[in-house]
């Protein structure tokens, strides 16, 4: 999971900024400042909702990874009916429904070609693969492959085919890691020194990527994520972009922060606008399925507009709940440590796909897709991670994706 700026704003209160600055709509030219199975027992709450402390990480799942719980499609916790079944032919076609896998070696037990073979069983359609460079700190001007955090080139390409070879299109997403960061300092406060020697060392880091993802036949590259003090340089970005579109013909996107998705100017020049999703959906430790899909149906209805507005589908290049009490509040902070909860995991999800479900049925869905944060890890009972490998989660998104 990749680090993530506080907001001073709640999710809504964001959205409403956006809402209202959406209002304006600028010109391009204007710059503004992470076999079907026996369900495991649903976990037992205090009377405040919250669980009691978490049991230690499973370990089983490291043994024997093949052998995480398989939950039907049906699942849901009890007191609630089954999800509803998404509409016929909603999230079909060219509607990109998938899982992101970083970059990292092999877990022992796990190879590439069985991680995929479980996304593509799950109804995916794309796998985003996202790989790191690194540069000092926020003033540096220098990116380069970490030592630590790259994956290198041969072994991305050898997980780029399994994913391919599992019939799976691939979303190569290129990011940027600090090696050294002062409170309140991440990608998204890059100030460099010297912005001339900056944005070539940048344009150096895509290309690299551009012409690795030509030759692998990737569906979609990634020319940036969460990179929002600059954000407005129109002509510098402009010029990068055309550079990575003289060696690589496949799709561009660029990833937006979850609550900053309208400083960026240069939408006009790739093909898909995308953001995170790590929406703040409630601060209540036990917030109910109700509370869940309002807060998400309420975004999803700024979402829809501005992807009218800006004439692209919008696609959540990340949306990911650790398996923990209070997984809604602030999912985008990997590291808080809270109790155990597959269901607080499970329930975040079926609220943004029953706010998609509503949509659906309306006649307009209002997104281009989804991918979930994501399918690297064991997973199973006990893990507080990211993964929906092995929880609850993984039905649901199965029934979304796979319609079953």
């Amino acid at each position: 999971m990749r680090s993530r700026r506080r907001a001073a704003l709640g999710w809504l209160g964001a959205l409403a900024l956006v809402a209202l600055s959406c209002q304006r709509a600028p010109s391009p030219e204007a710059t503004s400042a992470p076999a079907e199975g026996e369900a495991a027992s649903p976990p037992q709450h205090l009377d405040d909702g919250t669980l009691p402390a978490a049991p230690p990480p499973a370990r089983a799942a490291e043994a024997h990874p093949e052998q995480v719980p398989v939950y039907p499609t049906s699942w849901s916790p009890p007191g609630l009916p089954a999800a509803p079944l998404p509409p016929p032919g909603a999230f079909d076609g060219p509607w990109v429904r998938g899982f992101a896998v970083g970059a990292h070696l092999e877990l022992p037990g796990l190879p590439w070609e069985a991680l995929f073979a479980e996304i593509a069983e799950h109804g995916a359609t794309h796998v985003s693969i996202v790989v790191a460079w690194s540069q000092a700190n926020i003033r540096a001007v220098d990116i380069h492959p970490d030592p630590v955090e790259t994956l290198p080139d041969a072994e991305l390409r050898r997980m780029i085919q399994a994913a391919r070879a599992a019939k799976l299109q691939v979303i190569l997403f290129p990011i940027l890691h600090l090696e050294r960061r002062r409170p309140g300092e991440w990608r998204g406060r890059l100030a460099p020194a010297l912005p001339a020697l900056w944005w070539a060392s940048y344009r150096e880091f895509l290309l690299h990527y551009a012409v690795l993802a030509a030759e692998e036949e990737v569906d979609i590259l990634s020319v940036g994520s969460e990179l929002l003090d600059l954000e407005g340089e129109r002509a510098r970005w402009l010029e990068v972009i055309a550079a990575v579109r003289g060696v690589f013909g496949g799709r561009l996107i660029y990833s937006a922060n979850w609550d900053h998705f309208d400083g960026v100017s240069f939408w006009d020049a790739l093909d898909l606008v995308g953001m995170t999703g790590y929406f703040e959906l409630s601060q209540r430790p036990a917030p109910t399925l109700d509370e869940l899909r309002s807060a998400w149906s309420a975004g999803a209805d700024v979402i829809a507009g501005y992807g009218r507005r800006v004439g692209k589908p919008v696609l959540l290049t990340e949306v990911g709940y650790p398996s923990q009490v209070g997984a809604a509040a602030h999912p985008w902070d990997y590291t808080r440590r809270r109790a155990f909860s597959a269901e607080a995991q499970y329930l975040a999800f079926r609220g943004m796909y029953e706010a998609y479900h509503r949509r659906a049925e309306a006649g307009e869905v209002g997104l281009g897709g989804v991918l979930v944060w994501s399918w690297y890890g064991y997973g199973g009972p006990g893990d507080l991670d990211y993964t929906p490998r092995g929880k609850p989660a993984s039905a649901l998104l199965r029934r979304w994706f796979k319609g079953e």
